[in-house]
């Protein structure tokens, strides 16, 4: 199957309405802090047992096989049920799929010569001298972004400098403050 073909699929089942994320749930792990590491996420089984040992900051439930980390470096990630990493670890937020889509804030900006956007460390952890290494990417800041189940652009990376929700952010696609797309009408 081509890529575009994969893309018209994904664009079909939103077409056709983004639920609950609960509705999507095709696992029986869940996401549990042990205190005793320091409060890191892990996911256990209906037994109780640990499937996926705690080594995240922060996990979110499993929607369509995925779910959302904060690693330990506090990159975030979309792991599969194995624990593997099926997407990143990136600098920025990941939130949960809904109908074969996720919406990323990103941290990074687009870099002078190429115009392609480039991952940057968050803020919090980046100065000034820092950036100079990273070839001087203008419009540094928090992007959002909506990828595939296979991390590719849906919606490339893009500026919300007012923060205003709802946001009509093309290919007949609305992001919703909850990070959340839905369909135009």
């Amino acid at each position: 199957m081509n890529s575009d073909c994969a893309l018209a699929q994904s664009f079909l089942k939103l077409i056709r309405g983004i639920q609950d994320a609960s509705k999507f749930k095709t696992t029986n792990l869940k996401p549990v802090k042990k205190a005793e590491l320091n409060a890191l996420v892990g996911y256990i089984n209906t037994s109780g047992q640990f499937v996926i040992p705690p080594h995240f900051y922060r996990g979110e439930q499993f929607t369509e096989g995925r779910a959302a980390v904060t690693c330990l470096d506090e990159r975030a990630a979309f792991i599969d049920e194995a624990g593997k990493y099926m997407v990143g670890p990136f600098e920025g937020t990941a939130y949960s799929y809904k109908s074969g889509l996720a919406v990323l804030k990103l941290y990074g900006g687009l870099d002078n010569t190429s115009k392609r956007f480039v991952f940057l460390p968050d803020p919090r952890r980046f100065n000034q001298a820092e950036r100079l290494k990273y070839n001087s990417p203008s419009a540094y800041g928090q992007y959002i972004a909506v990828i595939d189940k296979s991390g590719k652009w849906v919606i490339a990376p893009f500026q919300n400098p007012q923060k205003a929700y709802p946001l009509n952010i093309g290919k007949g696609l609305i992001l919703q403050s909850d990070m959340t797309c839905t369909r135009a009408k």
